[in-house]
């Protein structure tokens, strides 16, 4: 039961943050989580590759970061969503020697 509460929460994040960047919200907005870090880095760590495609779709930055330097590229591979790293690698997401990504 929870899971499938869990997946309407998602659905419905989904659907308030389309109305949102279709009224104009900027899909590159920096949020207060993850050390500053855009709302496309936290749905990289989260999983939720459905919103980091909306997002890309409304133009954020593929290689947005946060105060660290940190992109969302990063947050998925260190969370392993193969999915989320496939869709910003195809997105030409830059990939960053892992000696110099540090979470901070």
């Amino acid at each position: 039961m929870a899971y499938f509460k869990h997946l309407s929460i998602c659905r419905f994040v989904w659907q308030v943050s389309r109305l949102l960047l279709l009224a104009g919200a900027n899909p590159n907005a920096l949020t207060e989580s993850l050390n500053g870090a855009p709302a496309v880095c936290i749905a990289a760590r989260e999983g939720h590759s459905d919103l980091v495609s909306l997002y890309l779709e409304f133009g954020a930055d593929v290689n947005a970061s946060d105060d660290c330097d940190v992109p969302a590229l990063s947050y998925a591979a260190r969370s392993g969503h193969v999915a989320i790293i496939h869709l910003l690698t195809i997105q030409h997401a830059k990939v960053l020697c892992p000696v110099s990504v540090v979470m901070c």
